[in-house]
């Protein structure tokens, strides 16, 4: 009876745990253990934005490229007691932002975490190239958008849950993938041009843009990861 009554409280606390999501977008390091209750985790990254290139001669101007997009499936977790690391790179950096489950280092395979590839730096004449699918680890991956390039350009935009990055032009910032990492941080759209300042890249992602008369690099918006405990 006690064996029981004991597999009925499992299978209650089971259809009862409500899920808890943890969602960062500041650059940086850190971990999250996997509360009580909960078996399974899907993790997800976006990439940081690349820099823009900024000139005073307009054909020289290019935006940086968008990160990538990387989601895991579920993977099994023990309730109190596996611990999930992470790692957010800074924009304008060439650090993949990963997620990885039980170990404190960048995920080689999809069965235990993801990474997502950042986006390139501008050079002049030349948008940063979008983070790539194939140097990105996951189940899920999407690609960043590519810089815009030669003249007033827009920067690459963030790849998200819902598809890849969109590219930039000429005095348009790329837009992020459709999806989104909680009330108000989704994939981000790339920095825009502006004849004195361009933008930075917009959250999770996004490249920066090109300036024009400053001759100002703009920077790319730091990655962001999501860790959803079910």
């Amino acid at each position: 009876m006690f064996g029981i009554a004991r597999l009925n409280t499992l299978a209650k606390a089971a259809i009862e745990f409500t899920p808890v999501v943890y969602t960062v977008t500041t650059a940086g390091t850190g971990s999250y253990t996997a509360p009580a209750g909960a078996t399974s985790v899907v993790v997800e990254a976006i990439g940081s934005g690349g820099i823009g290139f900024g000139s005073s001669t307009s054909g020289n101007r290019a935006g940086g490229g968008g990160g990538a997009y990387a989601g895991s499936n579920s993977i099994a977790v023990t309730g109190g007691t596996t611990v999930v690391y992470y790692s957010v790179g800074a924009g304008s950096t060439t650090t993949n932002t990963w997620v990885n489950v039980g170990t404190n280092s960048i995920p080689t395979v999809n069965t235990s975490g993801v990474s997502a590839r950042w986006g390139g730096a501008a050079a002049v004449q030349g948008g940063g190239i979008g983070g790539s699918t194939g140097s990105s680890i996951g189940n899920t991956l999407f690609a960043g958008g590519r810089g815009g390039e030669v003249g007033s350009q827009g920067g690459g935009g963030g790849a998200g849950p819902g598809g890849a990055g969109g590219a930039g032009g000429s005095f348009i910032a790329g837009a992020g993938g459709t999806g989104n990492f909680g009330t108000g941080t989704g994939p981000g759209n790339g920095g825009n041009y502006n004849a004195t300042n361009a933008t930075p890249g917009n959250s999770a992602g996004g490249g920066g843009g090109s300036t024009g008369t400053t001759g100002l690099n703009s920077a790319g918006a730091a990655g962001a990861i999501r860790i959803t405990f079910s």
